[in-house]
């Protein structure tokens, strides 16, 4: 992506995949290394992920700067989703953070 989006609609992304309800695209954290990813449904029963490397670098800047704060938590059972991610756990917006509109 060589256009930086707005500090807003990465928020707003950001807020999407790691929403308490989130089903597909969902925020993923490696646990054996602790890199974000983004998991999501490929269809006929497959899920795939990809590194959040790949996105523009705000969206890596906002889930650090979220997950520093505490308010990006890891939630459920640690799962495999792909080889490439191997154990990972779901990130979300703690309860007092996914009250507000706007975070950033």
């Amino acid at each position: 992506m060589s256009q930086h989006k707005s500090q807003y609609s990465v928020a707003d992304k950001v807020n999407e995949w790691s929403a308490n309800n989130a089903d597909s695209p969902s925020l993923l954290i490696s646990q054996k290394d602790g890199s974000f990813y983004l998991g999501y449904y490929s269809g006929m029963g497959n899920y795939d992920a990809t590194p959040i490397e790949k996105l523009d670098p705000q969206y890596k800047a906002t889930i650090i700067e979220l997950v520093q704060a505490g308010e990006l938590i890891e939630k459920g059972k640690a799962f495999t989703l792909y080889p490439v991610v191997m154990r990972s756990r779901s990130l979300f917006l703690s309860i007092r953070r996914a009250s507000r509109r706007r975070y950033i």
